[in-house]
Formats: structure tokens, C-alpha cells, sequence
């Protein structure tokens, strides 16, 4: 239980003598609430906090004003001598009741968030009445005028404002916007002298000023990812720098900036804000002791906040409102799979739903960890969710797998090499400039190549590599194609797959190398699954057509199949698509035969899987291979179902992701804190 009592000094209607002195014990924090009555030509008094005689703390009291102080017991859990000790340099034929300092309230400010009720009912301060006359060096004569003292003008308007302040929240229902509350108690009970009037134990809703005391740096809020609070700056030089601790180590930075809100500015000081962020791998770990000081590690805080053992939170905003689109599937629904898997609390959800929806994320009871915007466009709604999703704390994450984000290379794109989109299409290039913009707005990136990575360097954008991966499922089907006897003699069947008819372009580097192989060879065949647009190769006997299916049937198919095509037309865009083809045909224990753009090649020659072709030549010998050794497909197909099941299944790839969210948030802090030691020393 905490205890506050006065022992001399303190007076029955508020009072304090020059040298008021108090036992507390069990106090974190002590909330004193002062007025110094105006006096003409006599703007401020000094007065000094100490502890067991030692001192701790001196402010600079303004005359005619009241003024609250925070005091903290070096020792909350011990015992303690408290003394106000107030410096009286006033000439001596003054009023003595001009001298002394009004203790307007006693009371506690938590900052751990506890329910202030709870406090008051539970923390129990109670004010006691010294028991023998204080000892002050006016003697009787300061004692006598206590009739009086607490009818000078300057406490009568300060009772005023006490009551206009308690009539505006009693109207209003709620403090004003980025005020603390505060518990007075009544510590100093009434007087059984009739003159004297009672003290106000009502506490003003109000912010310290900085002028009031000397303490660098002020914590005003802990939640479970962010630390606020302000620090004083009285220098000439720039603002300054604050450091989040964790057991010791510097783990967030920040530059104090904006006016702290409610805050006021003085000659001695200005208050500036400040927003400290605890790294995601820190925010279930217990035990960590969390300090908050300035850079010149002066004004050390505690800012430990209660633990909270709970999964991370993680959303991931796709731009596509059908769950069977496959961008979708790849990059938001299976990574969501991947995280719950490992204790992660991850959903998927649509930009249309959640406009819908309403979704306000700054109002959330249970604040996100980590925003994902999968392919999403700038707009009002996606940039207020990026901004509120940052100010909670939250890593926010811009996720792309093609080459969508610099509108200037568009003409690469395949649905416009194809035919499908016109190259001056303004709609199509302004989609894409909003999704650079909202890529630019996010914390980074992430990508499924490291190609991709490059091209966002050039942006300025860091990014994390995720590359795609298979539901473990899905193998079964090569599993059960690799089991079955080789065939002798059978007829060669080869695949080409297509999502849409953007891929026109790349069926035609080999379209005429195929249409030979396919007339030389009849009892060959070719299926074309999904929308490959006009080809000559449909005319063909041996050529047959399949609309698109889902991806389940669409790996069944595969494994019917003895071997897949996959031309790449050489640009850049097709350079930066990861070897999702080659994956889904792994998958079926099916070989490849595919361009040598980089991700196909990498994972074909580190497999032996397949065969990577550069000219009509090569596409050419690849085909005989297999039409002259069926057992080939098995043998080479085999290679590519152990290589993808090690690499590209949800279970190997599991706490992928996780590390990698963890990783890039931790080098998000250590970045933060390097810029602004760079600032300081400029």
C-alpha cells in the first residue's frame, strides 16, 4: 500500500512552510499540484525536491500561476523523507503569507495504464495533519495570518478555475484531447479554524509544463509496440536525440520533433514529442527491461509495460477480391497458411472488403504487428490505413511478384507485348504510378526474386525475399506419377500452360521450332491449357485445347504430361518473374524445358531437372531427347520433385517469412538510429 504523510511544515488549509517535510513509501510516482501567490516585483521562487536529504530536483515556480511537478521516489519500495524546501530570497517587510507555496493536491500518476479508479481505491494514499507545531522561522507570525492566507486574489482565481475546469469536463464527459488525468487526494484535511478555508484536492487535468522541472525525458504512453512521451530542449542546437533501451541495448532511435501536444513552451525550455517503437521480436519476449533516455544517456526512464504473451498479427490486404486469382493465392492466402502454422494470427482480406468493412485500425482493441498490401493502389482509404498501421506501430509491407512498379518500363509488360493492353492506355499507367506511390509510402517491400530486389534499390526501397512455395498437398500427384511403372514407347505428351493470353508473346519465340517437331513427329502431342490466344499450332492434329482450371486440377493435369514448355520472351519484366512454372510441374514430378531467364536456369541447373534452351536449336534437341527415352521424363522428373519438395513447400518454408518480418524490423530500427546519429553529428 502506498503512504503519503506530512510531518512539519504543512498547514490545514494548504499551506507549506519554507521546509515542509513528508514520509511516502510505496509511491512510483508523486504528483504535486503548487501556487505561488503574485507578488510585485517578484516573478518566480526556486523551489527544491530531496529525498533523505538529498536532492533530486528544482523548479522554477511562476508567480500567480499554478504549476505541476512530477517527482519521482528514487525507491519506491523503501521508506523515504520527502522535503519541499522553498529558496526565500523575498525582502523581509513583506507579507510572510506572500512567501510560502500553496499545495493545492497530493496525488499519483501511473503510467503503466493501470485503471486510475483502481488506483484510488486500491494504492489507498492517505494525508495526515503534522501532530506538533511546524518549525518555520516566522514562527507565530506566519501562524496567525492563516485566517487570511487563503483569501489573497491569486488563489481566489485559482479556486475559480478549479471549478471552471470541473464544470467543462462535467459538460464535455471527457478530458480535452491529449490531456492526462490525474488522483488528487485530499492530503490536507479542514481546519477546525473557522477563517480558514479548505484546500482544493481537485486535481486540473493538465500536462507538466517543462518549465516546471528539470527531468530530460517524460514517458506519457506504453502500449504493447509504442512508447510516447516528450523531452525538454533548451539548447540552441537541434533536437534531440532519444534512445529506446531493451536489457541495456539501444534497439529504436528517434529525433524528438513536433511540439508535444497540450504542451506549452516557456524561455527556459520547449517540449518536444517524441515516438519510440519496441521491435517486433521483443514484444512477446519477457523479462526485458525497457529504458528510455536522451542520446547524451542522461534522463534514463523506466518504460517497462506489462507483458502480453500474444500471437503477432499480421493482415494481409489484397488488391484482388477473388480467392482463386493467383497472385492472391501465391503471395497473400498461402504465406497467411505458412504463418498459421507456426502460431501466427494471419488473415487475408480484400481492399474492396475492407472498405466495406470500414476498417480502422487506429480504433483496434488488438493493434495489428504487420500490414501487408498485396499489389494494392495508392488511395485515400489504403494511405489513412498505411498511416494509422505506422503510427500503432505496426510494419508495413508493400508485397509485389512481377515488375508492375515503375510505370516507365511498362512496355515490357506481357499484357501489353501481347496486345491486350494498348501502350498508351493512361488507366493502366496511372495504376501502376499508384502502386509505386503506395509502395513509396510503406516501410518496404516484399518480393518473390532477387531481381526485383535490384530494381527496387534503384528506388530507394528495401525489401525482403520471399519467394513462392507449393501446399505441401499438392506433391502427392508426383508422388503418385513417379511410383508408376516406366512406359516403353508410349507417345510423348508436352504441356504448355497459359493464365491468360498475355503469354502470346512467349509462345511464339518457339512456335515454329514446335510446329516442325510436332508435324516431324505425329505421334507426339501438344496440350495448350488456358487462354493461349491465336496460334498456328491449333490447326494441328496432334494439338489440343484445355480451358483453364484450378490449380489442384490444373497439377493433376501436369502429371499427365510427360514434359513442360516454358518459353520466356528476354525482357526485363519476365527476367523478374520467379520460376512458378517450373514449381507446379516439380510438384507433378514433371520435367521442364524452359528459356534461360535467371530463376528458371538457377533452379533447373541446381536440380538437373529439365533442360534450359537458348535458340531453335537447342528447344530442338531438347524434344528429340525426350521423344527417344520415355524413361527420361522420369528420371529428370524425379530430380525436380526431391528439389522442390526441399525448397518450395509450405512446411520447408515455414518460419520463413516470420524470420525474415523479424529480421527486416529489426534493420528498420538499427537503420532509424544510424540516420539520426548522422544528423547529430552534422
Amino acid at each position: 500500500m502506498a503512504e503519503f504523510k506530512w510531518v512539519s511544515g504543512a498547514y490545514d488549509d494548504g499551506w507549506l512552510s519554507i521546509r515542509a517535510r513528508a514520509t511516502l513509501k510505496g509511491i512510483k510516482t508523486l504528483r504535486l499540484e503548487l501556487y505561488l501567490p503574485p507578488l510585485e516585483n517578484w516573478n518566480h521562487k526556486h523551489v527544491s525536491f530531496k529525498f533523505d536529504g538529498v536532492e533530486t530536483q528544482q523548479v522554477l515556480l511562476a508567480r500567480g500561476k499554478s504549476t505541476v511537478v512530477l517527482v519521482e521516489p528514487p525507491d519506491s519500495s523503501a521508506e523515504l523523507t520527502f522535503e519541499i524546501v522553498s529558496d526565500h530570497r523575498e525582502e523581509a517587510t513583506i507579507d510572510v503569507r506572500m512567501l510560502g507555496v500553496m499545495c493545492v493536491s497530493v496525488g499519483i500518476d501511473d503510467f503503466d495504464q493501470v485503471p486510475q479508479m483502481d488506483i484510488l481505491e486500491h494504492v489507498g494514499v492517505r494525508g495526515v495533519l503534522p501532530t506538533s507545531e511546524p518549525q518555520n522561522p516566522h514562527g507565530r507570525a506566519f501562524m496567525s495570518a492563516s485566517g487570511h492566507r487563503a483569501d489573497t486574489e491569486g488563489a481566489k482565481a485559482l479556486r475559480q478555475n478549479l471549478d471552471n475546469e470541473d464544470a467543462a469536463q462535467k459538460t464535455s464527459g471527457d478530458l480535452k484531447p491529449g490531456l492526462l488525468p490525474s488522483i488528487a487526494t485530499q492530503v490536507l484535511p479542514r481546519s477546525d479554524n473557522p477563517n480558514a478555508r479548505p484546500s482544493s484536492a481537485r486535481a486540473v487535468p493538465t500536462r507538466v509544463p517543462p518549465s516546471t522541472f528539470r527531468r530530460p525525458v517524460v514517458i506519457d504512453q506504453r502500449t504493447r509496440a509504442m512508447i510516447r512521451g516528450w523531452v525538454e530542449h533548451t539548447t540552441p542546437s537541434g533536437p534531440p536525440a532519444v534512445e529506446l533501451l531493451a536489457n541495456g541495448h539501444v534497439v529504436d532511435m528517434c529525433r524528438a520533433s513536433a511540439p508535444a501536444p497540450g504542451l506549452g513552451s516557456s524561455a527556459q525550455a520547449r517540449a518536444l514529442s517524441f515516438d519510440l517503437r519496441i521491435p517486433l521480436e521483443l514484444r512477446n519476449t519477457p523479462n526485458v527491461k525497457f529504458e528510455v533516455q536522451r542520446s547524451d544517456a542522461s534522463g534514463a526512464v523506466r518504460a517497462d509495460r506489462a507483458a502480453q504473451r500474444r500471437q503477432m498479427r499480421v493482415l494481409f490486404l489484397a488488391n484482388a477480391n477473388s480467392k482463386t486469382d493467383g497472385s492472391r493465392i501465391y503471395r497473400s492466402e498461402l504465406p497467411v497458411q505458412a504463418l498459421r502454422k507456426i502460431g501466427w494470427h494471419a488473415s487475408v482480406m480484400s481492399e474492396e472488403h475492407a472498405r466495406e468493412q470500414r476498417i480502422d485500425i487506429k480504433q483496434a482493441t488488438d493493434p495489428l504487428d504487420v500490414l501487408v498490401f498485396q499489389r494494392v493502389p495508392f488511395n485515400n482509404f489504403t494511405i489513412n490505413l498505411c498511416e494509422n498501421a505506422k503510427a500503432s506501430g505496426a510494419l508495413v509491407l508493400f508485397d509485389t511478384d512481377d515488375l508492375n512498379f515503375k510505370p516507365w518500363r511498362r512496355g515490357e509488360m506481357g499484357v501489353i507485348r501481347s496486345g491486350a493492353i494498348d501502350l498508351n492506355d493512361e488507366s493502366h499507367a496511372e495504376s501502376l504510378e499508384r502502386r509505386m506511390k503506395m509502395m513509396l509510402r510503406c516501410d518496404g517491400a516484399i518480393v518473390s526474386t532477387p531481381y526485383l530486389q535490384r530494381e527496387l534499390l534503384t528506388l530507394g526501397v528495401d525489401s525482403i525475399l520471399s519467394r513462392n512455395a507449393l501446399e505441401d498437398e499438392l506433391f502427392a500427384f508426383g508422388g503418385r506419377r513417379l511410383s508408376q511403372p516406366r512406359r516403353d514407347g508410349s507417345d510423348l505428351k508436352l504441356l504448355f500452360m497459359s493464365g491468360s493470353p498475355t503469354h502470346a508473346r512467349d509462345l511464339a519465340t518457339i512456335e515454329s521450332t514446335l510446329h516442325a517437331f510436332l508435324v516431324s513427329r505425329p505421334d507426339a502431342s501438344l496440350t495448350l491449357l488456358g487462354r493461349v490466344g491465336n496460334t498456328h499450332l491449333q490447326n494441328l492434329p496432334n494439338v489440343h485445347l484445355k480451358d483453364s482450371v484450378d490449380r489442384k486440377e490444373m497439377v493433376r493435369i501436369v502429371s499427365q504430361h510427360d514434359v513442360a514448355l516454358v518459353p520466356l520472351e528476354r525482357t526485363g519484366f519476365n527476367t523478374g518473374k520467379s520460376s512458378l512454372k517450373f514449381m507446379e510441374c516439380a510438384a507433378a514430378g514433371v520435367p521442364v524445358i524452359a528459356s534461360p531467364l535467371y530463376e528458371f536456369k538457377r533452379d533447373i541447373t541446381a536440380c538437373g531437372g529439365g533442360f534450359v534452351c537458348s535458340d531453335a536449336s537447342q528447344w530442338l534437341a531438347a524434344l528429340n531427347r525426350f521423344a527417344t527415352d520415355p524413361n527420361l521424363s522420369y528420371e529428370l522428373g524425379e530430380k525436380c520433385y526431391r528439389y522442390a519438395g526441399a525448397n518450395y513447400t509450405l512446411s520447408t518454408r515455414g518460419t520463413h517469412l516470420r524470420d525474415e518480418f523479424l529480421r527486416f524490423d529489426r534493420s528498420k530500427s538499427q537503420t532509424r538510429a544510424a540516420r539520426v546519429r548522422q544528423l547529430i553529428r552534422c
